[in-house]
This record gives C-alpha cells, structure tokens and sequence, in this order.
C-alpha cells in the first residue's frame, strides 16, 4: 500500500512537473515572439534614428552657414532709389569675405555734376564707406557726352544685416 500511494506521488509529481513545463514552455513562445517583433521595431526605429541624427547634423551646419545673414536688397533699393536722371550702371559687384563688404560700380553718366551729387547723396545714407570714383573715359554718343566711371567702396554690412527671425 505505501508503494502504490509512493507511485501515486511519483506519477502525480511528473503530471505536475509536465504541467508546470508546457504553461512555461507557453509563456517561453509568447515572450520570443514579442523579443522578436521589438527586435523588428527597433531595427526599423534605428534607420529613423540614424536620418533623425543625419538632419540634426545638417540643422547645425546650416545655422553656422546662416551665422550671418544679410539683405543685400536694402543696398540695391538704395541705389535704385538715389540713382538720378543721366547715370546708369553697367555693372554692380558686390563681394563679401566674411569681414569685409565691398561694392564696384560701373557706369556711366552724362554729367560729372550728376556723378558728384548721386556720391553726396550714397554717402548720406552711411551704407557705403571709403567710397573712391575713378575717372575712365568720356566719349561723344553722337548726342552728348557720356563719361564711363568706376566707383570703389566698402559696405556698412551693420546696416544690411539681417536680424535673425525678421528675414
């Protein structure tokens, strides 16, 4: 009697132990399953990561790029506004190396007065500094004198910079 209720306990002990083995073996499936599909989202959230740090290192690039920013339309509604009757301009070249602005105007007008007075007149509005016009040539057009001219000068880049956020 003691072997068959021994046995009994064996017997039940191993339906227990099977038991116990298939529910774990169960919970075993279900958390590969859910490793696996997390495996799959974070390798797809890394290829995001990976542009999301890709963009971030182009955002600060193109802030130190815009570190200064200017409006060169405030220089050329200047000379559009100032510019008098009988001179016009050839050429405009506006160049700057990170320090300095600098403007090369090539032209031509048909009186040396009206050259004068529009260089009085820039020369107000303190957008341009050092402003040196050099004398090329006069010729006759047929109908008057026209006389070709170079005006050098350095920008006021404080006057046309740009206030970041105002653009």
């Amino acid at each position: 009697m003691i072997g068959v209720i021994v046995v009994s306990a064996l017997i039940m002990s191993y339906i227990m132990l099977i038991l116990i083995n298939i529910i774990y073996v169960n919970q075993l499936n279900s958390l590969n399953i859910e490793k696996n599909q997390l495996e799959s989202m974070i390798s797809t959230y890394g290829k995001y990561s990976d542009v999301y740090n890709s963009v971030k290192k182009q955002e600060k690039l193109i802030e130190k790029a815009n570190i200064d920013s200017y409006n060169w339309d405030t220089l050329l509604n200047t000379f559009a506004e100032t510019i008098p009757q009988g001179m016009w301009f050839d050429s405009i070249s506006l160049d700057y190396d990170g320090k300095k602005g600098t403007c090369v105007i090539a032209g031509r007008s048909t009186n040396k007065v009206i050259m004068a007075q529009w260089l009085n007149d820039i020369e107000k509005k303190e957008i341009l500094k050092n402003i040196a016009c050099k004398y090329l040539q006069d010729y006759d057009d047929g109908e008057k004198k026209v006389y070709e001219y170079e005006i050098n000068s350095e920008i006021d880049m404080s006057i046309i910079k740009t206030v970041k956020g105002m653009e």
